[in-house]
C-alpha cells in the first residue's frame, strides 16, 4: 500500500494530510501552527550567521519550514509514508524545498504552487487529481 503525505502549508499554518494512493482516500492528520512549531523547535534559540540580514518575519518562516521538513523526514524514516506532495505558494514553497534533507527531497513526487491551507479536503483532493500527484511518481522541477 503506497501512502502519500501531503503538506499543505503557508508561513503561519500547515495541514498534514495523508492519502492512500491505491484508493485515493484523503484524510487530515493534523494542523500545525508556526507558534507551535517554534515552541517545539530544537533550533529556536540557536544563532545563524545569516540571520542578521533577515527580517524577524523571514526568520520565523524559515524556522517553521525547517520544523515541517523535520516532520516529513520523521514520517519517511518511521515508514509512515513513501511519497510526499508539497502544496504551498511561493515564496514559502521555496523555503520548504530548501529545508528538505536530500532523502526527503527524493521522496517529493509533486509540488503545487497554490495557497490551499484554508481549502476543504474535497478542493485539495480535486487539485491533487488535476495535477496527478497520486498516479505516477514524477520528479518535481526544483
Amino acid at each position: 500500500m503506497a501512502i502519500e503525505r501531503i503538506l499543505v502549508a503557508c508561513p503561519a499554518r500547515a495541514r498534514l494530510l495523508e492519502r492512500d494512493a491505491t484508493t485515493g482516500t484523503l484524510w487530515a492528520l493534523r494542523t500545525i501552527t508556526e507558534g507551535e512549531a517554534a515552541a517545539a523547535s530544537p533550533v529556536a534559540g540557536r544563532s545563524d550567521p545569516q540571520a542578521a540580514s533577515q527580517s524577524p518575519q523571514r526568520r520565523r518562516h524559515l524556522r517553521f519550514a525547517a520544523a515541517l521538513a523535520r516532520q516529513l523526514a520523521q514520517s519517511l524514516e518511521d515508514g509512515r509514508c513513501e511519497r510526499i506532495t508539497l502544496v504551498s505558494a511561493c515564496p514559502f514553497l521555496g523555503a520548504l524545498r530548501t529545508s528538505l534533507a536530500p532523502h526527503v527531497r527524493a521522496a517529493v513526487t509533486s509540488t503545487i504552487n497554490l495557497d490551499m491551507v484554508d481549502a476543504s479536503l474535497a478542493a485539495i483532493a480535486g487539485e491533487l487529481a488535476r495535477c496527478g500527484s497520486a498516479e505516477a511518481a514524477r520528479a518535481p522541477a526544483w
